[in-house]
């Protein structure tokens, strides 16, 4: 018996669907699993405003300075670990707000690339930041300060991400 029109539009929409499904649900990976990190004040892994789960990111540690309130302040430092072409983090809270800053460093020089974003709010997004050649598989670090008060004076960022 031959397929109707109906069954193989059936069945193209199914396989469709599944290709889609295998996207959407592909978890992102560590680049850089057994990652240094320091922190000081109030940042904390989880400490981001839990607000929105960061999808899709099972297993990635996560760091933010909100821990509760938005007036706490601290600094984070991530490396060193090689630089890749695109380094690629989770990005959440409000790293453009006065006092916030957020920068790769080229470790033992005063090489830095500012890593702001424009404010995320109560989510996370994956940012990639294309780094400049003459940083590839020499040792970076990611350093994040947060000095600011009021409200949205947070922000959270995720280890690097495999892709």
């Amino acid at each position: 018996m031959l397929p109707t029109k109906r069954h193989l539009f059936s069945g193209l929409a199914l396989a469709i669907i599944l290709v889609w499904v295998s996207h959407r649900s592909q978890s992102l990976r560590p680049a850089q699993p057994t990652l240094t990190v320091s922190t000081t004040g109030s940042w904390q892994q989880d400490g981001a405003y839990p607000g929105e789960l960061f999808l899709n990111a099972t297993g990635i540690r996560l760091w933010g300075s909100w821990s509760g309130a938005d007036d706490y302040t601290g600094t984070i430092e991530l490396g060193p670990f090689p630089a890749p072409r695109m380094l690629r983090f989770g990005l959440s809270g409000y790293p453009n707000r006065g006092g916030n800053d957020l920068q790769a460093r080229l470790d033992g020089t005063a090489e830095t690339i500012s890593l702001k974003d424009v404010d995320i709010g109560e989510r996370w997004r994956v940012v990639d930041l294309e780094l400049p050649s003459a940083w590839v598989g020499r040792p970076i670090r990611i350093s994040g300060r947060d000095q600011a008060k009021g409200a949205g004076g947070w922000f959270g960022i995720s280890e690097p991400l495999h892709g």
